[in-house]
């Protein structure tokens, strides 16, 4: 319960500079949405490798992936 309580504070603290740290931000909304995919990508490769979750996937689940994500 406590650490749920935490992970609410942490998460309303950080919500709440997303609009000053958007005045700041000085690019379009398509290179802005483009960067932060990349951000999220590759900080998602590190921490999975690091902890030993990331997985191959097969070509065919590649496939479906990558349909959905263009959905």
């Amino acid at each position: 319960m406590k650490k749920a309580f935490l992970y609410l504070h942490i998460s309303v603290f950080l919500a709440g500079f997303t609009g000053p740290l958007g005045k700041l931000i000085d690019l379009n909304e398509g290179l802005l949405v483009w960067w932060r995919m990349f951000i999220t990508a590759v900080t998602m490769w590190i921490v999975f490798s690091s902890i030993g979750n990331l997985q191959r996937i097969s070509v065919k689940d590649m496939v479906k992936l990558t349909g959905i994500g263009f959905l």
